[in-house]
This record gives structure tokens, sequence and C-alpha cells, in this order.
């Protein structure tokens, strides 16, 4: 079957490197790598990722539980510094 894909030229040169490794035409290489992507499942082919965690003693900086108005605070200092420039910041 006979269909235009747009290949990205880093792909394309990749590609055309397999076939010539491989010593078989463009068509059958894009068809092997193709084939494989498709038969590779991903979820299934690695194991969970768990990494340690350390506490670096971010908490005697700052106070973890105030998190969501110190936010609030700098979104609001943000707006009225864009919208009210003239304004004295508190």
């Amino acid at each position: 079957m006979r269909t235009t894909v747009d290949i990205s030229p880093d792909l394309l040169d990749r590609i055309r490197k397999l076939a010539d490794d491989e010593g078989v035409s463009f068509k059958e290489a894009l068809s092997r790598v193709i084939t494989r992507g498709l038969t590779v499942k991903a979820s299934e082919e690695r194991p969970p990722l768990n990494l340690p965690t350390f506490n670096v003693g971010f908490d005697r900086y700052f106070d973890l539980r105030r998190i969501n108005q110190v936010h609030a605070d700098e979104d609001t200092a943000a707006f009225v510094k864009k919208f009210y420039p003239n304004e004295q910041q508190p």
C-alpha cells in the first residue's frame, strides 16, 4: 500500500542508515522500525521508578503549611504590579 507521511530529517537519516547497515531497502527498514515500535509495550517493559528521598531541611527556612498563602500573596503582588503600576506595594 502506498501512502505519504512527513518524517523529520533526523529520523529520515536514522532510517536510511539502518537500511544501509542491514542491507535492505528504505521501505523494508521503515517497515521494520514501525513493526518494532508497535510490538513493544512500553508500560510492560519498564519497571516502576523508585527513587530515594532525602530531608534537606527545607522546613527550617519555610513553613510548608503556609505555602498556599505565600503563593496567593505572590500572585496578588504580581497582579497589582502589572495592572496598577503606580500603586505603592505594602
